[in-house]
């Protein structure tokens, strides 16, 4: 398997004393930008998957990675209502940072089980001095894996989640966002409700939660309705998960 394949280098390097106002205007940058800081001396294989993710930033200290922000910590940060006037990266990141050595790093399988151990979905590489030379996600290790491996199970009712949280059009984003950090969810589901059918409309994820934020947007004042993404993209139980891969490719 080519490890190389499934990193993304040149991710996404800031240091502690960045503002979260610049954090959050990266993070919201269309697909293929590059803002690291600095890069490492280390040599690292010549074909690069560069710049293909804004969904975390690695924080840099003394070329050490010392921490990290992803959009989940932004979407906490935004239902407490603080404001990011003087505020750094510094005192929002996650530290210690689960990572894994690039010199060590020789099966994809290792990257996977240690993200699947430590549920997390950001992976930074490191060169022996701990400096972050690339990225590894769920999203770059499925690219490389066979699907065979992640489709054990070949129908999506055997391993679709059933505990779905989900709200009404009309609930302001502001609650959507305090729903996502109380069940620790990614994702919310609007639905029409009329009698005990529900009816999906549409979704709000931590992404759009972000992108609001980064625009200055008054999260009360806003109805989910005004904001969500729609139409879905849906499938039925019986589907087979290479189904559900493809669509989602």
């Amino acid at each position: 398997m080519n490890i190389a394949k499934s990193i993304i280098f040149s991710p996404c390097i800031l240091t502690p004393s960045t503002s979260l106002n610049e954090a959050i205007s990266l993070m919201t940058k269309a697909k293929g930008s590059s803002c690291q800081i600095s890069y490492s001396e280390n040599r690292i294989p010549a074909s690069k998957n560069i710049g293909q993710i804004s969904s975390c930033i690695l924080i840099v200290e003394n070329k050490k990675l010392v921490g990290i922000i992803t959009e989940r910590d932004l979407v906490k940060l935004t239902i407490q209502g603080k404001t990011l006037q003087n505020k750094t990266v510094g005192e929002l990141m996650t530290s210690p940072v689960v990572s894994l050595l690039y010199d060590e790093f020789s099966d994809l399988y290792i990257a996977y089980s240690l993200m699947r151990r430590h549920r997390i979905r950001h992976l930074p590489i490191l060169d022996v001095q701990g400096y972050p030379i690339g990225l590894v996600t769920l999203s770059s290790l499925r690219q490389i894996l066979s699907p065979r491996y992640f489709f054990r199970f070949r129908q999506v009712d055997e391993v679709m989640t059933r505990h779905v949280i989900w709200d009404v059009p009309s609930t302001s984003v502001m609650e959507i966002a305090k729903k996502m950090v109380f069940n620790q969810v990614s994702c919310i589901l609007l639905v029409e409700q009329k009698s005990d059918i529900l009816t999906p409309l549409g979704i709000i994820t931590e992404k759009d939660i972000v992108q609001f934020q980064a625009l200055d947007i008054n999260l009360k004042e806003l109805t989910a309705e005004q904001l969500m993404s729609y139409p879905l993209f849906c499938l039925k139980p019986e589907d087979n998960l290479l189904q559900v891969y493809q669509k989602m490719e």
